[in-house]
């Protein structure tokens, strides 16, 4: 009941919020369905708290769809000459759409939406407001995303990284292998389980 009752405040305040807030102009891409099939059309608002994200989908007839991650695998937008992807993804208890920033085998990159609505309660009603967001996820084989934090990041990386790669784990903290470095660091990680997979 508790559960039921979150969502329902969730899909409530993000009604309110999108009805708000600005639409970006939309960009030409497309969403993946649960069963990996591709519907074109046009990406709008991506709305991102802290008890989940949404995103607006246009399709190409016109129809405007509000779209929980649970729903689909992700999607897909053309941004200027790069094409950004985001997935669906389930962490601490709560879907999110993350922006893919290093797709490997063993560990992925990603990060929040750059914006986020917060919501603050008083007694009588609630005020919401947009806060640049820089929230950056770990992801390693067969385990749901992990938060990663500025504060506490070596300890915090050491221990993810200490089975399959203690050497590079040892590195974390020095010059190269800092928070700012993440995306380098998932790659370097990625290119040594790749070099050792078949060492017992």
């Amino acid at each position: 009941m508790k559960k039921a009752f979150t969502l329902f405040l969730f899909i409530g305040m993000a009604g309110c919020l999108l009805a708000t807030s600005p639409l970006p102009d939309p960009l030409k891409g497309y969403i993946v369905t649960r069963n990996g099939k591709s519907l074109t059309g046009a990406i709008g608002n991506i709305f991102h708290t802290s008890y989940g994200s949404e995103v607006t989908f246009i399709n190409d007839f016109g129809t405007i769809y509000q779209i929980h991650p649970f729903l689909i695998k992700g999607f897909v937008f053309r941004e200027k000459t790069d094409m950004v992807t985001y997935e669906s993804k389930y962490s601490q208890r709560k879907w999110l759409f993350l922006k893919v920033m290093h797709k490997g085998e063993y560990m992925s990159v990603y990060k929040s939406p750059e914006k986020k609505s917060v919501v603050n309660f008083t007694r009588v009603s609630f005020m919401a407001e947009t806060v640049k967001n820089e929230e950056f996820w770990l992801e390693l084989h067969g385990r749901n995303p992990a938060q990663i934090r500025r504060l506490g990041f070596k300890k915090q990386m050491r221990k993810l990284l200490k089975r399959r790669a203690p050497e590079l784990a040892e590195l974390i903290g020095s010059k190269g292998y800092r928070f700012k470095n993440l995306t380098a660091i998932a790659e370097t990680y990625n290119r040594k389980c790749e070099e050792t997979k078949f060492k017992l």
